[in-house]
C-alpha cells in the first residue's frame, strides 16, 4: 500500500527514495488537515517506493567519560552501527556520532544541536542511564522531550528484565522532539543489543514512518486491524467479479500546482518534474473508485474544489487551535539568504536628474561623454597666460573681462588667469604666480590700489607648459560611467556625471518601504496612549515603548530610502490587515515586526497566507538572534509600462528590538539592494577577518554576535557590546559588525579572546580608543561585574572621592587586564561601586621593595645613604586593595610591643618584560605608577639583617587606588604624604629619592627579567612611627590612608586578627 505527501512543506519526506513512474491518487482523508496542501486531481504527483522501507538518518552519541579521553575504549557505539546496518525493513545511515563526557549539558547540547538540523530522524546515546554519581543522560534529555513515548520504554526493559533482573536499574528515556525520535541505550554491548531486538527495531521503524507522515495502514492491515471498508483496494475484488486490481505504486507526492517537483535523491541527483494525465493516474483514498475504463465502480470520492495550503493557523479559530509545534520547517541562514536574492528581483528603471537624490541608485544605462573635457586649452595653476617666447621682463596684465578670449593678446601683454579657465587665442603656456612680482598697480577714485597693473615675470616656461589640452581628460564618446554601476554617496559617479555634462540618466528604482509594528503592549513614544484598549484583548496592557519603528526609519532613510510609517497595528485581524494593505499599495516592501512567532495573537504569517494571498518562503531561520524571521511575497498589480505583474515583498521580523535590527541587516538590506539593481556580489553586507578582543560564548544556533570592530596597528579587532540578549536593544548601539559565531558544540562552548573570526560589517570602520592615562579597577554598579576603567574627570582623587561617598564615573576600559597593550578607553559610562586594586594578586606575580632609599629618611636613621639599592622580596600574599583592612597577625601582637609601621611608597609597575635595560630606556619598560603602603613591623624587622620575614604577613601591603601611566607623570617631583587618623605623620617628596624609577628599573634588570606585572615599591620618606618621640604605632580600629601626587588616596583600616569578621 502507498501513502501520498505533499513535498512543498515537508522537505523532509523527498529526500531517500527511490522514484517510480507517476499516477494519480487522493490521499487519506487522515494525512492531509489545515496543515498540508489539500488534494487537486490535476495535480503533478511523483510515486516513490514503500515509504517504511525508505532510508532513515540517524544520530549516534556514546556518553562516557572514559571513552571521551580514549576512543579506543568505546565498544557500543560500533556495535549500534553493526546493528542497524543489519535492518532487513530500512536502510540507516549515521550522519553524525561522537562521544560525549558524562556532563549535563555537554549532552543536552549534543542532542538539541542534531534534533535542530531538521534532517535527523532517530537520535539514539548509549551509556550514562545507569545509578552511577556520573550517569546524567536521562536528566540531559527529559528536557528536551516533547512528546514523551512510555510505551517504548516499556517494551525496552520487558524485554531486558526477561534476560536480567538488573536491567530494572536502567533508566531509558524514549519520545520526540520535534519530529526527531530520540532513545537513550544502557553503555553495556550486551544491553544494546538486547534493547535493539527485532521486535523493538519493528516498533521503532513503524514510529519513524509515523513521524515522516505515514499513517500506519500498512502495518495496521498485516496485523489485521482494518475492516473491509478499509482496505486498501488491491486487496478487495472488484464488485462485478472482475479480477484483482493490480497493487499500485505504495507512495505519491503532491505538488502546488503553481510550482514544480523539487524531489531529489538523497545524493542530489536531480529528477525531472512528472506530469502526469487523468489516465495515468490511480485514486487510493479511503473512500475508493476504479477507472471506469477497466470496469470499475462508477461513483467518485468527494474532492475538494479549493485548495487548503496554508501552513499558518487559522486565525479566527479559537487560541486552543493554535500549533503547539512551528510548522515551518527550519532552514539554514544561507539557505535564506538564497531565497531572498532569488525571489527579489530588480524595480523598473526610471530617469532622474544627476544631483544628491541619484545617491544610492543603480545605472540602467552606459553614460557616454557628448564632448570633450575641456573643450578648449586651459590652464591647471593660477598665473598668467603667454607666449613660451616671451621671456621674462615687465608685462602689462589684463582679464578676461578687459579682453576677448578669442583675440591675441596685444605685444607686451599677458592674461591673468584661474586654475581650469581658458587661455586667450595665441597663448601656449602659463607662468605660475609664485615665479612673478608685482611691478605696479591701478588705483581707484580715492588712491586706493584696486588691480594689477604690471607684473614682472622671473622665468621662462615651455611651449604647453601648466596647460591642459581639449580632451585631455575625456574625449567625446568616451564611456564614462557603466550601466549597473552604483552611484554612491561618497560623491564620485554624482561629479563624473556632471563633469561630462550628463543632466538626467536611466536608473533602476529603489524601493519604497512600508514599517509597521505589532501589538497591544506597544506605545509610540511620540503619542499618550497605547494602540489598544483593553475592550479589544483580554491580554491587553501597556508600557512598552515602539523601538522597532524608529530605529528601523533612521537606518532606512539614513540609506536613502523612502519610508512610510504604517504605525502600531493591534493583535485583531482588521487593525492588521487595514496597515497590510496600505503597505502593498503604496510600497514596494513591508517590514513588519513582532507577530511571527508561537504567540496566541501572532498573526502575521496567517494572515499573509489566508488574506492577502501571499506566499512564505521560509518562517523559521537557525539563526540567533531572529529564529522566527519570515519572508513572503504577494502578488502585485501589473505595471502599466511592461504588462508584467511585479510581485510585493514582506520581512516579518522577531519583535525583540535587538533580533529585528540584526535581521535587518542581515536579510532587508540584501534584498533592498537586490531590487534596486545591485550587482549579486554587492548586495549582502561585505565581511572581514577580524581577531575578538572579548570571549564570546557559543549558542547552539549560529549566532551574529554584536560588536564594535576598529582598525589597530595589527590589525581589524572585534570588541563586545555586551549582554547579547535579543530584547537588548542597547547591545546595537555603537555596534558597526556582527560576528559570524559557529554553533555551540561539546568540544567548544565559547571562542576564547584572540581567536580570528569573520564579522559582517554593518557601519563604518573606527580606529582604535586612546591609550588609558589614569585606570582604575572596580566593581561597576550596572552589572555588578569586575571592569576596567578611567575616571571621567582625570583630576578626580578616586580614593578620597568614595571615601566622602561620592558618586564616581568612569569610562570603562576593554580588555581584561592594564597590562593589555590594546587596552583603550571607550564612551561607556560606569559607576564605581567598589575600588579593587589596580593588579590582582596573579597579575603581579613578584613584589619587590627598596630600603632606605629617601636621602631624608636615612637621615632620620641616622644610617648613609646607599651606594646600590637596597633589594627585598615579598609574597603576594601580602597585596591588599583600597578599603580593604591591614590584618595584624597573632604574631605581631601586641602592638605596641611589634611595632606596626606605616610607610608611603610610590611604586613602580612594569609593562613589558625588562632585563639588562640601560637607564635612558628604563622608564620605556614602565607601564605607570601608583601608590603603595610597605607596613613594617619594626620588632621582627631590626631583630634579624634580612627583612623578608617583618614585611611579608599576609594582607598587610596596600596597593592602589588607581595607576597613572609613566608618558602621563614625572615621576621624580611628587608629593608624598602618610595621614594617620586624621594626623599627616609623612609628607615628602620624590625628589629625595636617591635611585629614582630609571635608575630602579635598570639596576634591578641586570642579569634578572622584570616581568609584565612586576611591582617595585621604590621605599619611603622621613615621618615614619618608629623614629617618631614618642613612638606612633598602627592599632586595630586605626584608619591610615598614603596619598601620592596625581594618583591619590589609599585608604585602609587596621584591625587586628581574631577581630576580623569580613574584608570589607
Amino acid at each position: 500500500m502507498g501513502f501520498v505527501y505533499a513535498v512543498r512543506h515537508y522537505p523532509r519526506l523527498n529526500r531517500g527514495y527511490k522514484l517510480e513512474r507517476t499516477k494519480e491518487c487522493r490521499p487519506p482523508p487522515a494525512l492531509f488537515n489545515d496543515n498540508v496542501p489539500s488534494w487537486h486531481s490535476d495535480r503533478r504527483v511523483i510515486t516513490l517506493s514503500s515509504f517504511i522501507l525508505g532510508s532513515l538518518y540517524s544520530c549516534l552519541a556514546t556518553v562516557s567519560d572514559t571513552s571521551a579521553k580514549d576512543p579506543s575504549t568505546d565498544q557500543s557505539g560500533p556495535l549500534i552501527r553493526e546493528l542497524l546496518g543489519k535492518s532487513t525493513n530500512a536502510r540507516f545511515e549515521i550522519k553524525k556520532a561522537d562521544i560525549v563526557p558524562d556532563d549535563q549539558s555537554a549532552i543536552r547540547d549534543w542532542v538539541e544541536q542534531a534534533s535542530q538540523s531538521n534532517e535527523i530522524d532517530w537520535i539514539l546515546t548509549t551509556g550514562g542511564t545507569g545509578f552511577g554519581i556520573r550517569d546524567c543522560t536521562p536528566e540531559a534529555i527529559s528536557p528536551l522531550i516533547e512528546r514523551p513515548a512510555p510505551g517504548l520504554i516499556h517494551l525496552i526493559l520487558t524485554q531486558s528484565i526477561q534476560r536480567t533482573a538488573f536491567a530494572a536499574l536502567s533508566r531509558p528515556v524514549a519520545g520526540v522532539t520535534g519530529r526527531t525520535l530520540v532513545l537513550t541505550l544502557p553503555g553495556s554491548p550486551k544491553a544494546v543489543r538486547e534493547n535493539l531486538s527485532p521486535e523493538v527495531m519493528k516498533v521503532v521503524q513503524h514510529g519513524l514512518s509515523l513521524l515522516q507522515g505515514g499513517d500506519g495502514r500498512e502495518v495496521h492491515q498485516k496485523l489485521g486491524l482494518l475492516d473491509r471498508s478499509q482496505a486498501p483496494i488491491s486487496a478487495r475484488q472488484d464488485r462485478r467479479g472482475g479480477k484483482q486490481s493490480p497493487s499500485p505504486s505504495p507512495t505519491h507526492v503532491v505538488h502546488r500546482p503553481d510550482e514544480p517537483v523539487h524531489v531529489r535523491h538523497r545524493e542530489n541527483e536531480p529528477i525531472k518534474p512528472a506530469t502526469p494525465t487523468l489516465s495515468e493516474t490511480h485514486d487510493h483514498h479511503a473512500s475508493h473508485h476504479h477507472n471506469r475504463e477497466s470496469g470499475g465502480h462508477d461513483h467518485v470520492s468527494p474532492v475538494p474544489r479549493t485548495e487548503q495550503r496554508h501552513l499558518s493557523h487559522d486565525p479566527t479559530a479559537p487560541v486552543t487551535s493554535r500549533h503547539r509545534l512551528s510548522p515551518y520547517p527550519m532552514i539554514s541562514f544561507e539557505d535564506a539568504v538564497n531565497i531572498v536574492l532569488q525571489e527579489c528581483q530588480p524595480l523598473d528603471e526610471v530617469e532622474m536628474k544627476v544631483d544628491c537624490k541619484l545617491a544610492g541608485h543603480v545605472l540602467a544605462e552606459d553614460v557616454f561623454a557628448c564632448q570633450n573635457v575641456p573643450n578648449t586649452f586651459t590652464t591647471n595653476v593660477d598665473g598668467y597666460a603667454l607666449r613660451s617666447d616671451q621671456g621674462p621682463g615687465t608685462y602689462r596684465v589684463v582679464t578676461p573681462a578687459t579682453h576677448p578670449l578669442t583675440q591675441k593678446l596685444p605685444p607686451g601683454t599677458i592674461m591673468r588667469v584661474n586654475t581650469g579657465a581658458p587661455i586667450p587665442f595665441g597663448t601656449n603656456a602659463v607662468i605660475m604666480v609664485e615665479d612673478t612680482q608685482l611691478e605696479s598697480t591701478k588705483t581707484g577714485e580715492n588712491g586706493q590700489d584696486v588691480d594689477e597693473e604690471t607684473v614682472k615675470t622671473l622665468a621662462s616656461v615651455e611651449p604647453g607648459e601648466n596647460v591642459r589640452k581639449p580632451g585631455s581628460d575625456v574625449q567625446t564618446g568616451e564611456r564614462v560611467c557603466e550601466k549597473g554601476d552604483i552611484i554612491d554617496s561618497i560623491g564620485g559617479e554624482i561629479g563624473t556625471l556632471t563633469f561630462v555634462g550628463q543632466n538626467e540618466v536611466k536608473v533602476i528604482r529603489k524601493p519604497v518601504v512600508a514599517l509597521l509594528s505589532t501589538g497591544n503592549e506597544l506605545i509610540d513614544v511620540q503619542a499618550t496612549q497605547a494602540s489598544g484598549t483593553p475592550a479589544e484583548s483580554s491580554e491587553q496592557w501597556t508600557g512598552i515603548y515602539d523601538t522597532n519603528r524608529p530605529s528601523l526609519r533612521a537606518a532606512l532613510e539614513c540609506l536613502g530610502y523612502e519610508v512610510i510609517d504604517l504605525g502600531i497595528a493591534p493583535d485583531t485581524v482588521d487593525a492588521h490587515l487595514k496597515p497590510l494593505k496600505e503597505g502593498l499599495e503604496k510600497a514596494d516592501l513591508i517590514i513588519s515586526t513582532g507577530g511571527t512567532s508561537m504567540g496566541a495573537t501572532d498573526l502575521l504569517k496567517p494572515l499573509i497566507e489566508r488574506n492577502l494571498n501571499g506566499k512564505i518562503h521560509f518562517g523559521r531561520v537557525a539563526i540567533k538572534p531572529g529564529k522566527p524571521t519570515t519572508f513572503a511575497t504577494v502578488p502585485g498589480s501589473t505595471s502599466s509600462q511592461d504588462n508584467a505583474s511585479h510581485n510585493k515583498y514582506i520581512f516579518a521580523l522577531p519583535g525583540n528590538p535587538a533580533s529585528a535590527l540584526v535581521m535587518f541587516w542581515m536579510f532587508v538590506v540584501p534584498a533592498l539592494r537586490k531590487l534596486g539593481g545591485y550587482p549579486l556580489d554587492r548586495c549582502c553586507l561585505p565581511k572581514a577577518r577580524v581577531v575578538l578582543r572579548d570571549d564570546m560564548p557559543l549558542d547552539p544556533r549560529p549566532e551574529f554576535h554584536r560588536a564594535i570592530v576598529k582598525c589597530t596597528p595589527s590589525g581589524l579587532e572585534a570588541f563586545s557590546t555586551g549582554g547579547q540578549r535579543s530584547s537588548r536593544v542597547a547591545s546595537l548601539a555603537g555596534a558597526n559588525a556582527f560576528v559570524a559565531l559557529p554553533s555551540k558544540t561539546a568540544e567548544k562552548t565559547k571562542l576564547s579572546r584572540g581567536t580570528h573570526a569573520d564579522a559582517v560589517l554593518i557601519g563604518e570602520l573606527r580606529s582604535l580608543d586612546k591609550a588609558w592615562t589614569k585606570l582604575v579597577r572596580f566593581k561597576a554598579l550596572e552589572t555588578g561585574k569586575v571592569h576596567l576603567g578611567q575616571p571621567v574627570d582625570l583630576k578626580l582623587d578616586v580614593g578620597l572621592e568614595l571615601l566622602k561617598g561620592s558618586k564616581v564615573i568612569v569610562h570603562e576600559i576593554t580588555g581584561a587586564s592594564a597590562l593589555d597593550p590594546t587596552a583603550r578607553v571607550t564612551q561607556k559610562r560606569l559607576t564605581v561601586s567598589k575600588l579593587l586594586s589596580p593588579l590582582t594578586r596573579e597579575e603581579i606575580g613578584i613584589v619587590r621593595c627598596l630600603g632606605l632609599n629617601y636621602t631624608d629618611h636615612a637621615a632620620e636613621a641616622k644610617m648613609p645613604l646607599p651606594d646600590r639599592p637596597n633589594l627585598f622580596y615579598k609574597p603576594t600574599s601580602v597585596i591588599i586593595g583600597p578599603n580593604e583592612p591591614i590584618v595584624i597577625p597573632p604574631v605581631a601582637q601586641p602592638a605596641p610591643e611589634v611595632l606596626p609601621d606605616y610607610e608611603v611608597e610610590l611604586v613602580i609597575v612594569i609593562g613589558k618584560d625588562a632585563k639588562d635595560v640601560p637607564v635612558e630606556k628604563a622608564l620605556d619598560y614602565v607601564l605607570g605608577f601608583t601608590a603603595g603602603n610597605d607596613v613594617s613591623f619594626r620588632k621582627h624587622q631590626l631583630a634579624v639583617t634580612q627583612w623578608g620575614f617583618s614585611k611579608s604577613f599576609d594582607d598587610t601591603t596596600p596597593l592602589g587606588p588607581c595607576i597613572v601611566s609613566a608618558s602621563a607623570i614625572d615621576s621624580t617631583k611628587l608629593g608624598v604624604k602618610t595621614i594617620l587618623n586624621g594626623q599627616v605623620r609623612q609628607d615628602g617628596t620624590t625628589s629625595n629619592l636617591v635611585f629614582d624609577a630609571a635608575k630602579t628599573v635598570s639596576y634591578l634588570s641586570q642579569g634578572t627579567t622584570l616581568t609584565a606585572g612586576t611591582v617595585i615599591y621604590t621605599g619611603t620618606p622621613k615621618g615614619v612611627g618608629a623614629f617618631a618621640n614618642p613612638k606612633i604605632f598602627l592599632k586595630h580600629g586605626d584608619q591610615v590612608h598614603v596619598w601620592v601626587e596625581h594618583i591619590g588616596t589609599l585608604a585602609n583600616p587596621v584591625v587586628e586578627e581574631g577581630h576580623v569578621k569580613a574584608r570589607l
